[in-house]
């Protein structure tokens, strides 16, 4: 008896991962851009709160990713381990949710 999850779970997690990627570089590239414009003469004209809040979403967007990317994994392992034991068993603690 195969203890791997329904296909469509994996297919599912595997797209947010892959979504969650592309608005990470989206957000990423819009930092870049402004980055871009900054100007030693004027590097003031740039909110630096916006720089900081992007880059903070793209790195919630790559934790989310990484996540996706860890379930869909699991769901086609052949494995009894409960997700927080699969993250734990790959030494991927940081992406334990509590709750």
């Amino acid at each position: 008896m195969s203890n791997k999850m329904d296909e469509g779970y994996f297919d599912e997690k595997k797209e947010f991962a892959r979504k969650s990627l592309g608005q990470a570089v989206s957000e990423i590239n819009d930092s870049i851009a402004l980055i871009k414009s900054m100007e030693y003469t004027n590097s003031g004209m740039i909110d630096s709160s916006t720089v900081h809040e992007s880059l903070e979403f793209a790195e919630l967007l790559v934790r989310n990713a990484r996540r996706d990317y860890e379930k869909a994994s699991w769901a086609s392992a052949n494995t009894q381990l409960e997700f927080n034991e699969w993250l734990q068993e790959r030494n991927l603690r940081e992406l334990i949710v509590d709750g």
